[in-house]
């Protein structure tokens, strides 16, 4: 599962599971270092997902979501290297 909100090659689904573990948190009241340690993922990752939210509302999630994924750039002796 993802742990950094910054990580744009995220899928639908792994958002959904943000989105679900911050619904459970503020609908249920389960803490954020239950469901981080239930769940697999970093407590760190889920308080970010909470920020976004209440900052941004659902549309701060949605973002994540729906972001294409970026290449990563090699260095050209790496790119050589595994073109070989």
């Amino acid at each position: 599962m993802c742990q950094d909100i910054g990580d744009t090659k995220r899928s639908g689904l792994q958002m959904d599971a943000g989105r679900y573990l911050i619904a459970a948190h503020l609908r249920e009241g389960r803490s954020i270092s239950q469901l981080a340690r239930v769940h697999g993922v970093q407590g760190s990752w889920l308080y970010k997902l909470l920020a976004r939210y209440r900052s941004e509302g659902d549309a701060g999630l949605a973002a994540l979501a729906s972001a294409a994924p970026v290449p990563a750039a090699m260095v050209p002796e790496v790119d050589s290297a595994v073109g070989s």
